[in-house]
């Protein structure tokens, strides 16, 4: 099991990294691979879950889950 911790800094960094790459793909990508990481860390009440992915368009989670 991956630790709480963990989890939030492999899901910043991610975020990061997509904001960095001017490839929409590869952005994408990442943007599902922080998802992943924000999955395992807790629910929508985690206001540091929520504060790293109030960059993210809502049109692009559906129901929890990237589109």
């Amino acid at each position: 099991m991956l630790s709480r911790s963990y989890c939030l800094h492999q899901a910043r960094v991610c975020l990061s990294l997509a904001r960095l790459t001017g490839d929409a793909s590869v952005r994408q990508r990442l943007e599902e691979l922080a998802l992943n990481f924000a999955e395992r860390i807790g629910g929508e009440d985690d206001l540091d879950v929520a504060q790293i992915f109030a960059g993210i368009k809502p049109s692009k989670i559906k129901d929890g889950n990237p589109a």
